[in-house]
């Protein structure tokens, strides 16, 4: 009977400590999400007037700045049929050298299908737009690895705990048991 209450209350717990963990995870894709969003609308604005010029540098120039912070692996500008205006590559990233070994090609746009294939990284798409007219859309790709980790060691920190306190718990109430129930009636017994 206490075995089944400790174990009640330990599955309770738990289960509180995996849907907390689920919540933070969703949380957390939300805001790399946001911020995604904003790295992309900010791209996106300030690359219409090199965009109507087809400056090429200045181009790159933003995706290299865009890039250089943190989380953000790649970034591109392509056109509206998917071709890469872009050419700024971080060669110090690690998974775009990962990627660029499995590739014959360099191009930006099939680099981001293939980072878009890895489970740690997430991409967002904003449309580049002039006076209601689609010129490209900005590609960012972010990784969410730091966040994932973050979120793997509190929930196993958050089971942990929990089970120290469904095992003191459970002792406590196996000794209360034992001591106020069980010994009254063992006295009763022997008379």
């Amino acid at each position: 009977m206490v075995l089944l209450m400790s174990g009640i209350l330990l599955v309770a717990m738990i289960t509180n400590a995996y849907m907390q963990f689920r919540d933070e995870v969703s949380t957390m894709e939300q805001v790399l999400k946001v911020r995604a969003q904003s790295l992309g609308q900010m791209l996106s604005s300030v690359s219409i007037d090199a965009l109507i010029d087809y400056d090429v540098s200045k181009l790159n120039k933003y995706i290299q700045d865009v890039t250089s912070q943190a989380q953000v692996v790649h970034a591109v500008i392509v056109d509206t049929q998917g071709e890469s205006l872009t050419t700024y590559l971080d060669l110090n990233d690690f998974y775009i050298q990962n990627t660029l070994g499995t590739l014959n090609d360099v191009d930006s746009a099939l680099i981001v299908s293939e980072l878009e294939k890895i489970a740690e990284l997430v991409s967002y798409k904003v449309p580049v737009m002039y006076q209601d007219v689609m010129l490209a859309r900005a590609i960012v790709v972010l990784d969410n690895s730091e966040y994932v980790a973050a979120s793997v060691a509190k929930f196993q920190e958050k089971v942990l705990s929990t089970l120290l306190i469904g095992l003191f718990v459970g002792m406590g109430i196996y000794f209360v048991f034992r001591r106020y129930i069980l010994r009254p009636i063992m006295s009763l017994s022997l008379i």
